[in-house]
């Protein structure tokens, strides 16, 4: 016989996971699932020339902070580490950011601590130009 206990619910660092427990006469059985968000990428600039798309779709989980979304972005697309991903594969050069939803720019010093939500727009730009 089987007993079951589903729907409980917890929040770590703004995420919310599903534990489903099932407990039978082999001993217990856990399973996490964690909630997820969409965020689409659009590359503007030398980010556009370089990776060959005007934009992607990107599920994370939730609260997953643009640091993190820089390295998967590096992940997916490798030929923007060194040119707009610096070698740590976290940051971004000092002349590049995101622009969340065109209508925040998103500071060097809120990568590692601050993240989109979900449906939210990331536009990766340089913030210099020539001429």
């Amino acid at each position: 016989m089987t007993v079951c206990h589903h729907l409980k619910y917890f929040s770590l660092q703004r995420s919310i996971a599903l534990i489903s427990i099932s407990i039978n006469n082999h001993g217990s059985k856990v399973n996490y699932h964690t909630v997820t968000m969409k965020i689409t990428v659009e590359f503007i600039g030398i980010a556009r020339i370089i990776t060959r798309e005007p934009k992607i779709s990107l599920e994370v989980k939730e609260g997953t902070s643009f640091e993190k979304i820089v390295q998967k972005i590096g992940e997916l697309f490798p030929d923007l580490i060194g040119e707009i991903i610096q070698p740590d594969k976290k940051n971004l050069y000092d002349s590049n950011m995101f622009s969340l939803n065109g209508e925040h720019m998103v500071l060097h010093e809120e990568m590692g601590h601050s993240s989109p939500s979900d449906g939210d727009r990331l536009i990766l730009m340089s913030i210099l130009s020539g001429g």
